[in-house]
């Protein structure tokens, strides 16, 4: 998932639609529009967007409620 590190909100919707298809069919949408399949154990998320704490805590429960039990 790319967040630009600039001073603007990012788009709930779209992060969720991207972390939902990164956890539920193992894909993610590029800038360009092309399906990558996607495998992964982490997520960064950058402190400077203003609303970096509603994107951490929407990630943290998008991964809670579709991680079938991964820590």
């Amino acid at each position: 998932m790319i967040i630009p590190r600039v001073q603007s909100a990012i788009d709930l919707t779209l992060a969720e639609h991207r972390m939902m298809g990164a956890l539920t069919r193992g894909e993610l949408v590029t800038t360009d529009g092309t399906i990558r399949p996607v495998d992964f154990d982490t997520v960064c998320i950058h402190s400077d967007p203003p609303n970096a704490r509603d994107v951490a805590a929407l990630m943290r429960r998008i991964i809670d409620t579709h991680s079938n039990g991964l820590p």
